[in-house]
């Protein structure tokens, strides 16, 4: 198999699962109850409760690198 083939096949591939991954996720959303959404304090509680642990393990575990790559490792790990 040529590195073109190769390149065009996991472009492909990568696509197909993409696909594949949004109807997923639509299926999930179409299928969720809307009063699930009534518990809105307890879902705010579990975002910031995620962020927080999310800011602990950065800052606290990557204590060498400049605070710009913290920043940034901490929005897109």
């Amino acid at each position: 198999m040529s590195a073109s083939t190769r390149i065009v096949l996991t472009d492909f591939w990568g696509f197909v699962v993409f696909v594949i991954n949004s109807i997923v996720f639509l299926l999930i959303g179409i299928d969720t109850q809307l009063g699930v959404f009534l518990h809105l304090n307890a879902i705010a509680v579990a975002i910031v409760s995620v962020l927080l642990a999310r800011t602990l393990v950065v800052y606290l575990t990557l204590f060498k690198l400049p605070s710009s790559w913290k920043f940034v490792v901490f929005w897109v790990d």
